[in-house]
């Protein structure tokens, strides 16, 4: 679809409107060119792919540029984001999942300029009522530098040990746990005290298959200690 203004000689603004749609993927574009000096041309895009999992390729240009892109599969997110914002030029970011089977590991990491932090789940089932869990996290915060969880239950009776930064901590409490082939839900709750609590769930079947319904929930993560929260969800 086209659109033209035009007023006078000096007045013109012209919209070039492209929309391409198959049955594993889409393209759309516009494109701007106008008399204004600010922005005399401009242009918005998207690409995405549904062909083998999930693969989006899309930005803003004008005198400057913003690009972001997302690819999912069936046990990974990536995003790379690019803008001329002083901070933003480039925000890095990685989802690694493996949930099925006894063994399950969750691996997070985030990029900005200078800035990192990585989170590593690992989690055994020895049975339905017996296994162990080890969390390590490292941020740019002063408060949160280093964490780290080692813990083991067995019949609901949970042992844990936790780093935050220098400092350790031990304590015998409760454990609540769920888990089925996407997901984990583990909460060590000593006497008195709030829980720690980490839950995680990956599932992208739907959006691979090309069935799924906005919104649903792609992909999360939760993680709670000591009065504080993390939290990352993929709609």
């Amino acid at each position: 679809a086209d659109f033209t203004y035009k007023r006078n000689n000096d007045k013109n603004v012209s919209l070039k409107w492209v929309r391409k749609l198959t049955n594993n993927s889409f393209h759309v574009e516009l494109n701007l060119q106008s008399h204004y000096e600010k922005i005399p041309s401009a242009r918005v895009y998207a690409d995405a792919s549904f062909s083998k999992g999930f693969k989006l390729d899309a930005g803003v240009e004008w005198s400057k540029k913003i690009s972001l892109s997302i690819e999912m599969s069936k046990k990974k997110i990536v995003s790379n984001l690019s803008t001329p914002f002083p901070g933003y030029e480039n925000v890095h970011g990685v989802i690694e999942y493996n949930l099925s089977g006894k063994s399950k590991s969750v691996s997070l990491e985030y990029e900005r300029g200078e800035r990192k932090a990585n989170v590593d789940i690992n989690v055994t089932f020895k049975s339905k009522k017996e296994g162990t869990l080890h969390i390590e996290m490292n941020t740019p915060f002063e408060n949160l530098k280093h964490f780290e969880i080692d813990a083991s239950w067995k019949n609901r009776n949970a042992n844990v040990k936790y780093t935050r930064n220098d400092v350790q901590y031990t304590f015998n409490g409760n454990a609540d746990v769920k888990s089925d082939k996407t997901s984990f839900d583990i909460s060590f709750t000593p006497v008195g005290k709030s829980p720690i609590r980490i839950a995680a769930s990956y599932d992208l079947k739907k959006i691979i298959a090309g069935t799924g319904r906005a919104p649903e929930t792609l992909a999360a993560f939760n993680l709670e200690f000591d009065g504080n929260s993390m939290e990352s969800i993929v709609k």
